[in-house]
């Protein structure tokens, strides 16, 4: 069991990302003619991973390194004030606001690198400073490409530049794959690591049951209301199942599958309830909601057999029949979600059976592994 514990500041810091993944959300209710356009959640996407990769890196680095001392707790508010900035800077037109995350995108990468590489000369371990310096190295790059952006002709299309900025952060993002074999050398806390993570999806939960109480009007409880909320619980009941049920706490991993699988699940969590939402006060279009809902439930699910394939706890079958029975199951809930998307409570109905009865089939081989 790790000795180490969650810093007060860490989650002082984590407090921000709720905030800044709320306004997120709030840009999706851009919606022409029943539909949200595929720039739209492309910006979603982008914002998403923007917040997620600069979440990731100080938690990683806090997980590794982080010991309460003056430097990184300075480190850690500069970090948390240019969060603060960044998440204003979140609107739903994210070409006026583009040169705003450059800037601070590219300074909080900066910012983490310069933690690693002093951690670098701090270390004494030759595992511990290639790690720092390919890290440093990777938020580096990442940072320049950033930087580079603010400096781009403003006649120059947007798509081109979104997508300019956009490889700045995939970089960051998907670079550590790369040096997967460093990582695995020096691996995180694993148990501390996915309470972290756990909290922050506890956090985006919550954001999600604050829209049951938005979506209340004048204090009368519709069907939506009651339906709406057995989803969000459904679905945490779910998550939670798999973390504290399904996954080897102890185990001694460089856990990447972990971090990149858990952007997805925190994308689906985001996206749902706006889904639900433009459903339920007829913005969305009946067939968009269906694919759009049957997509986002397709990431939670898969993300999560992903981890627990990954991650495993002693005993748990994940033989081929569960992919199977993943697979099976939701092009049913596809078919159904199709035929009964003109009747939203027949709809919301059937998705909450769904997720009842994915819960129960999980927590029946997860407690009684030989069936």
């Amino acid at each position: 069991m790790s000795t180490k514990s969650v810093a007060p500041f860490e989650l002082f810091y984590d407090l921000i990302y709720a905030y800044a993944i709320s306004r997120i959300t709030a840009t999706l209710h851009l919606v022409d003619n029943g539909i949200i356009s595929g720039l739209h959640l492309a910006e979603f996407l982008m914002m998403m991973l923007v917040f997620w990769t600069i979440w990731t890196y100080q938690t990683v680095y806090a997980n590794r390194f982080y010991h309460h001392g003056l430097v990184d707790t300075l480190f850690l508010l500069f970090n948390l004030f240019i969060v603060i900035y960044l998440a204003q800077a979140i609107t739903p037109d994210f070409s006026a606001t583009q040169t705003a995350f450059s800037l601070s995108t590219s300074t909080l990468f900066c910012s983490t690198a310069v933690q690693y590489l002093l951690q670098r000369h701090e270390q004494n371990q030759s595992a511990v400073k290639r790690l720092c310096s390919a890290l440093a190295g990777v938020l580096g790059i990442a940072a320049v490409i950033g930087y580079a952006t603010l400096f781009l002709p403003s006649t120059w299309p947007y798509r081109l530049r979104f997508g300019i900025y956009a490889v700045s952060i995939l970089s960051a993002a998907f670079g550590p794959l790369l040096f997967s074999n460093r990582i695995k050398t020096v691996p995180p806390h694993f148990d501390l690591f996915t309470e972290r993570y756990s909290e922050f999806i506890l956090l985006l939960f919550g954001e999600a049951i604050i829209t049951v109480s938005t979506s209340i009007q004048e204090l009368h409880i519709t069907p939506f209301n009651i339906l709406y909320y057995l989803i969000i619980v459904l679905l945490f009941a779910t998550y939670l199942c798999m973390q504290k049920l399904g996954i080897d706490h102890q185990r001694k991993t460089g856990a990447l599958v972990w971090i990149h699988s858990h952007y997805f699940i925190a994308v689906a969590i985001a996206l749902l309830p706006v889904l639900l939402l433009e459903f339920d006060q007829q913005q969305l279009a009946p067939f968009f909601t269906s694919f759009m809902v049957t997509l986002t439930l397709a990431l939670f699910y898969f993300n999560l057999y992903w981890n627990m394939r990954a991650y495993r706890a002693s005993g748990i079958d994940l033989s081929g029949k569960r992919l199977f029975y993943l697979f099976f199951s939701l092009m049913l809930w596809a078919l159904f979600s199709w035929l009964s998307a003109q009747w939203p409570t027949v709809f919301l109905s059937g998705l909450m059976l769904y997720l009842l009865a994915n819960l129960l089939y999980l927590w029946q081989f997860i407690l009684h592994p030989g069936k």
